[in-house]
């Protein structure tokens, strides 16, 4: 998988959780201590992320990192 397919199967799968949970961008930033920009652009594709950021990002939604990389991530159906 190319780095940017990668990103961008990343930032979906985030944005999955996020919206499963009723979660937004400004309490993702507030989880991870980064900007609300920040997580936006990386949430937009317009930034790549690190994979120091990505593990803040995975453990704060409690998704394992290689499942939110997983292209056929699907939300389990017991999160609401």
């Amino acid at each position: 998988m190319s780095q940017s397919v990668a990103m961008n199967v990343f930032a979906s799968n985030v944005n999955k959780v996020l919206s499963a949970n009723g979660w937004t961008k400004a309490r993702l930033a507030k989880m991870t201590a980064m900007s609300r920009p920040g997580i936006t652009r990386i949430l937009s594709g317009d930034e790549n992320v690190t994979l120091p950021r990505a593990e803040r990002i995975a453990i704060a939604i409690e998704t394992p990192l290689s499942e939110l990389l997983d292209p056929n991530f699907e939300i389990p159906a017991n999160v609401t």
